[in-house]
């Protein structure tokens, strides 16, 4: 028999470890290794084969329903891990870390202290739907794991409360509508409690603005709270997103927040425990100053930069309400203004320097730079695990030797970690 001819196959599986993308895998005795989504260590599930993408390995998916979770369990990708036990998700992200630490010996050696967070629904106050218009119906929801196929959703356990009623009034919402096929976005936000306020922010491509713009009209009208359309260009309103430790903080449509501000709020902690004796404080990648204002108000100098010229007016705006004079945030990208920092008013030298990249990392310059810097200690925050390794080789290699490593986990049911690391540095 070809192998090709076993795909749409069914069979039993025990699911025994996780691929480093966090999909489930099971060692069948007649088929080989079977990788299939929405499957974690301990099950016992039946799939169906759907490709070989080498001798004996096989994609599959999953065929038994998951229970406990939601109706979308199993074909939204927002939730790879869904129905596990909590303690068990911790477990596996740990695996995952040190599977990932092993080629790293500096921070292998290293305990992880792991956070998770305190409940496993109702933590997000940020979430993204996926839209569309097709032939004259719109449809809202999220996108299947590895595809564009819609899951419409009617609910979804892990946003705050005031945004699933949101959902649900969206799923309410007339279907039919004259429009041409295309699809958008739609970012659902809760802001602080204090404030009381939720918000949809529509994203689009520029030619379908007009329409979006209509539409959003309509939208509001129907679901009794904002509708915007996200523009890229300054000014922008500024919103309240929380308060936390004795700072009103801001936002605004296209100033990245993380979707979990309670673990943000653990990372703020973290970092301003690193800050003890500190009087400089360079932000690279600083975006709205989330990580740093609590520094400045606590009267260290702060130095921030980003490329996102929104999330530099949302920083901005920040010192303005809460009355801060001694940090500075500005526009441009983080190696250059570092290679600059004389003509932009920087120091010359920091003693705590703040590193929130993106998941593709800091980039390869910057830590031969905060070589020569030589500061006291850096605060590596890291979303993406491979991210994580090319940066701490650069570190280690310019002299910076890792202390803690912290694994912060902001999205539960998925294997989604931020790690934080700190390092100091070793110089003659």
């Amino acid at each position: 028999m070809q192998w090709g001819s076993l795909t749409g196959t069914k069979c039993t599986l025990h699911v025994t470890d996780l691929h480093s993308s966090g999909v489930g895998v099971g060692q069948h005795a007649k088929f080989g290794r079977v990788y299939v989504p929405f499957a974690f260590p301990g099950d016992q599930i039946e799939v169906e084969l759907l490709r070989e993408i080498r001798p004996a390995q096989w994609r599959a998916r999953r065929i038994t329903p998951v229970h406990d979770h939601c109706d979308a369990a199993g074909r939204c990708g927002g939730c790879l891990w869904p129905g596990a036990a909590y303690a068990a998700q911790l477990n596996a992200k740990e695996k995952l870390l040190r599977r990932l630490l092993q080629m790293l010996p500096q921070l292998a050696a290293l305990d992880i202290c792991t956070h998770g967070n305190v409940t496993t629904i109702e933590f997000r106050n940020r979430i993204h739907l996926h839209a569309r218009f097709f032939r004259g119906q719109l449809a809202l929801g999220f996108y299947e794991r590895g595809s564009q196929h819609l899951v419409e959703i009617h609910d979804c356990p892990v946003a705050v409360p005031a945004l699933r009623q949101l959902i649900g009034r969206l799923a309410q919402i007339p279907k039919a509508y004259t429009a041409e096929d295309f699809g958008f976005g739609i970012e659902l936000v809760a802001y602080a409690e204090e404030a009381g306020q939720t918000e949809l922010i529509l994203y689009g491509s520029p030619k379908r603005h007009e329409f979006l713009r209509q539409f959003a009209t309509t939208l509001a009208s129907q679901m009794q709270t904002p509708v915007l359309l996200h523009q890229r260009e300054l000014p922008v309103a500024f919103r309240l997103w929380q308060r936390a430790q004795g700072i009103n903080f801001y936002t605004a449509p296209g100033c990245f927040q993380q979707g979990n501000s309670g673990q943000s709020d653990l990372i703020r902690g973290l970092i301003l425990r690193q800050a003890h004796g500190a009087r400089v404080v360079f932000d690279l990648f600083c975006g709205s100053g989330n990580y740093s204002l609590t520094l400045a108000k606590a009267g260290m100098q702060v130095f921030g930069c980003d490329e996102n010229k929104i999330a530099i007016a949302v920083a901005q705006e920040n010192l303005r309400q809460n009355q801060i004079v001694t940090a500075q945030y500005i526009e441009g990208e983080a190696a250059t203004i570092l290679g600059e920092r004389g003509r932009h008013g920087w120091p010359q030298s920091a003693d705590l320097v703040i590193l929130d990249p993106a998941r593709w990392g800091i980039g390869r310059a910057i830590p031969g730079m905060l070589a020569q810097i030589r500061p006291r200690v850096i605060v590596l925050v890291s979303n993406h695990l491979q991210a994580l390794a090319t940066d701490a080789r650069l570190l280690s290699k310019n002299g910076f030797v890792p202390q803690e490593i912290h694994l912060v986990d902001f999205f539960p049911h998925t294997p989604h970690m931020d790690v934080v690391t700190v390092w100091r540095g070793e110089f003659d």
